[in-house]
């Protein structure tokens, strides 16, 4: 049988889980599954964010170096070999 409504704390039981709450609610929750997707979705969306942005921050500032410096530092180590 389906639920037509969703629990109040779908796709952000993670948060709470993450900071030493209890498993023992979802696990007679009915769409467990679908919300530790959804979850796990929010999650590595926000990394990945979070990742952009470190680069992009680091490129700006001169901190990261792009792939085309990279492979001219390359370049110049292989012809001092």
């Amino acid at each position: 049988m389906k639920r037509n409504k969703l629990p109040n704390c779908f796709a952000t039981r993670g948060l709470e889980l993450s900071h030493g709450g209890s498993i023992a609610k979802c696990l007679s929750c009915e769409v467990s599954d679908e919300c530790h997707k959804m979850t796990l979705t929010a999650t590595l969306m926000n990394i990945n964010d979070s990742l952009n942005l470190i680069v992009q921050n680091g490129l700006c500032d001169g901190s990261l170096k792009g792939y085309q410096e990279l492979e001219k530092e390359d370049r110049k180590r292989q012809r001092r070999s």
